[in-house]
C-alpha cells in the first residue's frame, strides 16, 4: 500500500515482508515435472520419513520376525504415518531439520572459531620479563647524616 507524500515532506516507504519469508519449503514435483502423490511435502516430513525408515531397517532384528514382507509393510506404514502426522504440526519460525543442523554445527566447531576455513589456535599467554620498577616506586637510599635546612634570617640594623 503506497500513500502519496504530503506536500513538502519527503517520506520513505518501508515495507516488511516477514510473512513471505515464513512460507515453508516444499517438495511437490519430481525432476520431470510430475506431481508427487499426496504432496507437496515439507522438508521436515521427508527427512522424518526417511529417518524412521532407516532406523527401522537397522533395528529390524529387535522388533521384526514376522517375515520379510510383513516387516517392511509395517515399517513403511509407520514411516508414512509419521510423515503425514508431521504435516499438521507447527514448529515455529524454524523447522526442526535446520535447528538440528545448527546444534550439530555448534558442537562440532572449535571453541576459538575458524578463520579461512582453519581452526584458530589459542595463543598461550606469556609471562612478562622481569623489568626494573619505575623510579618513582623505588625508595631513595637513606643517608647517614641528617639533612639540616637553614633559613636566611634578615637582620634589620
Amino acid at each position: 500500500m503506497t500513500h502519496p507524500p504530503e506536500a513538502g515532506v519527503d517520506a520513505d516507504v518501508v515495507r516488511f515482508h516477514t510473512r513471505g519469508v515464513r512460507f515453508p519449503r516444499l517438495i511437490g514435483k519430481t525432476a520431470d515435472g510430475t506431481r508427487l502423490p499426496g504432496g507437496p511435502y515439507t522438508i521436515t516430513q521427508v527427512v522424518a520419513t526417511v529417518t524412521v525408515f532407516i532406523a527401522g531397517q537397522w533395528t529390524r532384528p529387535l522388533w521384526g520376525g514376522n517375515g520379510l514382507a510383513t516387516d517392511y509393510l509395517i515399517l513403511t506404514a509407520v514411516a508414512v504415518a509419521i510423515g503425514f502426522a508431521l504435516r499438521h504440526t507447527s514448529f515455529g519460525p524454524r523447522d526442526p531439520v535446520t535447528t538440528a543442523i545448527a546444534v550439530v554445527t555448534l558442537y562440532l566447531t572449535p571453541r576459538s572459531g575458524r578463520r579461512n576455513g582453519r581452526a584458530l589456535r589459542a595463543i598461550r599467554p606469556t609471562r612478562p620479563r622481569r623489568a626494573a620498577p619505575p623510579r618513582w616506586l623505588v625508595p631513595e637510599p637513606a643517608s647517614a647524616e641528617p639533612t639540616v635546612t637553614s633559613r636566611a634570617v634578615s637582620v634589620d640594623a
